[in-house]
């Protein structure tokens, strides 16, 4: 038997605690503010939209209620951290706090209701998000480097509690004007927590090499890439290549 909840008439809200999941399906795309998708006691969501799904807040929580969003479908659903569009008692409290945290295929999260928000327990990413071709994403400290949406083989990201992976492939691009840092946007709008170094292969107008990537201070919002000397990457038409190992670090 579970804990019995009841409303301020004495009826019975809700039952909590060891008794089977209440199962709901939903297919709710855009952003959700105050999602209401019909909660009783611990409940299981299995969410499949045909777009992306941003939540900013779950009505219906009491306290020590447990809710799991699960992804069955191939969009991406993604929870707000203490959504300043919630109403009192329906905003999440993440572990990263600095973007939302994103539930992909397969992936699963978990929060337990405090009695004031939804806390998460527990988060499962599931397969890693591909980030779309912006060539805004490619910088560097001087000159240019040009990318096409063909040259972006991998580039992608993992949430792990607080810990960002980045993993990145891009082939035959373009450099100029002989800049000494090729920048890559942190993706999924995090931040950072700390200065994190990494190891990078690449070809610098077709030669082989090996050198780092990092991350140079907290806040950064990108990843920069230097051939091993530390000098100017080569002019190249197509021939410049990133092959960083999957780049793991911190965020808030």
């Amino acid at each position: 038997m579970g804990v019995m909840v009841l409303d301020a008439s004495g009826r019975l809200k809700r039952t909590l605690g060891p008794t089977p999941d209440t199962i709901l399906t939903s297919t709710a795309t855009g952003t959700q503010t105050n999602w209401a998708p019909g909660l009783n006691g611990n409940t299981l969501i299995k969410w499949s939209g045909s777009g992306d799904l941003l939540v900013d807040g779950l009505a219906g929580g009491v306290a020590g209620q447990t809710v799991r969003i699960m992804n069955t479908g191939s969009k991406v659903l993604t929870v707000a951290h203490q959504s300043g569009s919630a109403t009192a008692g329906n905003a999440f409290t993440n572990i990263a706090t600095s973007a939302a945290t994103p539930i992909a295929a397969h992936g699963v999260g978990q929060w337990e209701h405090d009695g004031s928000n939804w806390l998460i327990v527990n988060h499962v990413q599931g397969s890693a998000i591909s980030v779309p071709f912006s060539s805004g994403n490619f910088t560097t400290d001087a000159g240019t480097w040009t990318l096409d949406s063909s040259d972006q083989f991998t580039y992608s990201y993992l949430l792990e509690q607080a810990f960002l992976t980045v993993f990145l492939n891009l082939q035959v691009t373009t450099v100029a004007g002989g800049p000494t840092q090729l920048r890559v946007a942190v993706p999924g709008g995090f931040s950072p927590a700390q200065p994190v170094t990494g190891f990078l292969r690449y070809l610098d107008n077709g030669t082989n090499g090996y050198a780092h990537c990092d991350i140079p201070t907290a806040l950064n919002a990108y990843i920069r890439h230097f051939t091993a000397s530390g000098g100017s990457w080569a002019a190249s038409t197509n021939q410049t290549y990133l092959l960083p190992m999957p780049f793991r670090f911190p965020v808030t």
